[in-house]
């Protein structure tokens, strides 16, 4: 009977502990392509991108200034770089798991998001995410780029699923408990 006393904080103990034990993921994001776009909105779309995976709760992402004193100092030419070889060599210099490169894009009225998130250590491409819209650029940054985003984050959390029983725990908090027999 004294066992029983004990689960219930112990439990408490245990979530606890695996939510502050929760990693992030570490990631940079390139800024963005243009094609067919202005680069002044693709930069301000590129910043949007940041915040919106910055809200995901899953990411630490590193701040482009901060990025760009590190390539500076690599002496690593960030423009024109937009290989996923390229990217990769970025990412390990600046120490992430996962780099974010992509590209945005207009034909006719629709505009285009297109993500793909690298896995800096493989060099294959962990997720992607595209979505378009039939309007102008501004509602472009406001509507499409947060669903890119939730998007991408989808497939980020799916691929965390498939590698490992004990990743989606400290990538989410969640804590799963098995007990002997079931139900104790």
């Amino acid at each position: 009977m004294l066992h029983r006393f004990w689960l219930k904080p112990l439990m408490v103990v245990v979530l606890a502990v695996s939510i502050v034990r929760a990693e992030k993921l570490t990631i940079a994001v390139n800024t963005f392509q243009p094609q067919g776009v202005e680069e002044s909105s693709v930069m301000i779309i590129t910043d949007r991108v940041c915040a919106e995976l910055f809200r995901a709760s899953l990411f630490t992402v590193v701040e482009r200034g901060e990025m760009e004193a590190v390539l500076k100092e690599q002496g690593f030419q960030q423009t024109g770089c937009i290989s996923d070889a390229c990217a990769v060599e970025m990412g390990q210099l600046l120490g992430v798991q996962y780099i974010i490169t992509g590209s945005i894009g207009r034909i006719g009225k629709t505009h285009t998001i297109s993500m793909r998130m690298i896995d800096v250590a493989t060099g294959k491409i962990a997720a992607v995410a595209s979505t378009d819209c039939k309007c102008e650029i501004d509602d472009f940054l406001v509507d499409a780029t947060p669903k890119a985003v939730r998007a991408l984050v989808v497939e980020v959390r799916k691929s965390i699923m498939e590698e490992s029983e004990e990743t989606p725990s400290l990538a989410f908090g969640a804590l799963k408990i098995r007990t002997d027999p079931p139900g104790a």
